[in-house]
């Protein structure tokens, strides 16, 4: 396949690597192959990036993990920063509190610029939440809701409800509108 045929079907090419019964680690290698042989910059690179770090990640390779995040953060097609958010819970998860702290301090000034999307949010604010940080989860799930009437809400808010929800119960805060609002939809899907 092309490099730049990549760009348009990475997801499908991702898709076929998974089911072609390579190893944990094999798979992981195959798709740092694949984002090297994309252009710089590009979403499939830096989608092929972060899904090696995931494999990595898989199989325990820490190391490996964090060098294809980060090598995901220096390319720059992320627009929704998942490897930021990866690295974060990889971080966290491993006792590295004062790097962690540098990421978040680099996410919170993006978020002062308005540079993060709602799902960055969303993403930041799980990752805070899986890493043992409830509190801090809860500003990140909260954050972009602040100018958000509970009763107007937007499909992209709605991942940002549930885990502001969770976070809350787990901190034991008592009900506001938006949980009310998270209960009520929750209530309408069952």
């Amino acid at each position: 396949m092309e490099p730049g045929a990549w760009e348009e079907d990475y997801l499908e090419e991702l898709e076929r690597l998974q089911a072609s019964g390579l190893s944990t680690t094999e798979l992981a290698d195959a798709l740092e192959q694949r984002a090297a042989s994309s252009p710089p910059g590009s979403v499939s690179r830096s989608g092929f990036l972060n899904a090696a770090g995931d494999f990595w990640g898989f199989a325990e390779d820490t190391e490996r993990a964090e060098a294809a995040f980060r090598a995901a953060i220096a390319d720059a097609g992320d627009p929704d920063r998942y490897a930021v958010s990866a690295l974060l819970l990889l971080l966290l998860q491993h006792g590295r509190d004062d790097e962690a702290d540098a990421v978040l301090a680099d996410l919170l000034t993006a978020a002062r610029a308005a540079t993060l999307s709602s799902l960055t949010y969303e993403m930041v604010g799980q990752a805070l939440a899986d890493g043992g940080r409830p509190r801090e989860a809860l500003r990140w799930f909260t954050m972009p809701l602040r100018d958000v009437d509970p009763d107007a809400l937007d499909d992209d808010d709605l991942a940002l409800l549930a885990g502001r929800y969770e976070v809350r119960r787990t901190l034991g805060l008592g009900e506001d509108r938006f949980d009310q609002v998270t209960v009520e939809l929750r209530s309408a899907l069952d």
